[in-house]
């Protein structure tokens, strides 16, 4: 075998493991069995701005109850939040997070999340924030997306 035939077999051989790889994926969705369970590393952008803290979503799946946490930077420390209302239909995920500015602070701000689940990835994130009944996010959009993180 020459090697051109080679090179045409190996590629053929990754075309066709790249497509099983997909339909796998998309079967498995169709099927309501993505389980978005793991970690996550979100990215967020305000304002077409990528914002320096990068969120910590974990997620787990056990039958049908979605539940997790969003660990994020305030200040000095680590905050982690519980999620609210997740839930995950089709590849569609959606939760919301309470926030409190500071120890201090009874205001509390509602973050609700939505986003496009794939299995390494979270893309078309939208964000609300409820402050007080207004969303602070009509003027200035937030947008995010998240990479499961490798164990």
């Amino acid at each position: 075998m020459n090697t051109r035939s080679r090179i045409y077999l190996i590629t053929l051989a990754l075309a066709v493991a790249a497509v099983g790889l997909v339909l796998s994926e998309r079967a498995t969705a169709m099927a309501g069995k993505l389980d978005p369970s793991g970690t996550w590393k979100l990215t967020c952008t305000r304002d077409g701005r990528t914002l320096a803290y990068k969120p910590t979503l974990k997620l787990q799946l056990v039958g049908e109850k979605l539940s997790g946490t969003l660990t994020r930077r305030q200040g000095d420390h680590e905050v982690e939040m519980i999620l609210h209302g997740a839930r995950i239909e089709a590849r569609e995920l959606s939760f919301m997070v309470i926030v409190t500015p500071d120890l201090r602070s009874t205001a509390k701000t509602m973050r609700r999340y939505h986003g496009k689940v794939s299995y390494d990835a979270i893309k078309q994130g939208t964000l609300e924030e409820d402050y007080r009944g207004v969303d602070s996010t009509v003027a200035h959009p937030v947008a995010w997306e998240g990479v499961r993180a490798k164990n």
